[in-house]
């Protein structure tokens, strides 16, 4: 382990009305901004590394600016209608999750 390991946090939170598993990471020296993978409940594989977010389906960061960038495991993958509106309102929690983290900061 590393010296940056050790001033990182990681944490997983689960939204089950949206049939989603989301890590979350944060660092004492990009405090601007939270790092997350993200992966639908029916994308888990139940197995160890399955639930590394390594393999998880969506990745990215939100800044400050609650600009986000955002990539796919992979590049192909099925996508139905209810997926894609799950997608859009995950992007949601994980914006409320930064602005209640950093948020109150001044």
């Amino acid at each position: 382990m590393n010296e940056a390991d050790y001033n990182r946090s990681e944490y997983f939170k689960d939204y089950p009305e949206l049939d989603f598993r989301v890590a979350y990471t944060y660092s004492e020296q990009r405090p601007e901004e939270i790092v997350f993978a993200a992966q639908p409940y029916e994308f888990i594989v139940f197995d160890k590394e399955g639930f590394e977010p390594s393999e998880f389906l969506i990745y990215g960061k939100l800044d400050f600016e609650l600009k986000m960038q955002v990539g796919f495991k992979g590049f192909s993958f099925d996508m139905s209608q209810k997926l894609h509106e799950r997608i859009g309102k995950v992007y949601q929690e994980i914006e409320k999750e930064f602005l209640e983290r950093y948020g109150n900061r001044d």
